[in-house]
């Protein structure tokens, strides 16, 4: 399910560093059928996130 609000698409270096973070931050890092096989993952992006704060 792809959520409410922003979300960007990270390029990583591999399908083994995608499926990393996909079982380290799943309440961040997320991904859909599109992105089968491709070495990106989506990011939500919400405020209390440091990288949304500026730090």
């Amino acid at each position: 399910m792809i959520p409410d609000g922003p979300v960007m698409v990270a390029s990583v270096p591999d399908e083994g560093a995608k499926a990393a973070l996909l079982a380290a931050e799943p309440d961040v890092s997320f991904t859909t059928s599109h992105f089968d096989g491709w070495a990106a993952v989506l990011c939500r992006l919400v405020a209390e996130h440091p990288l949304t704060r500026g730090g």
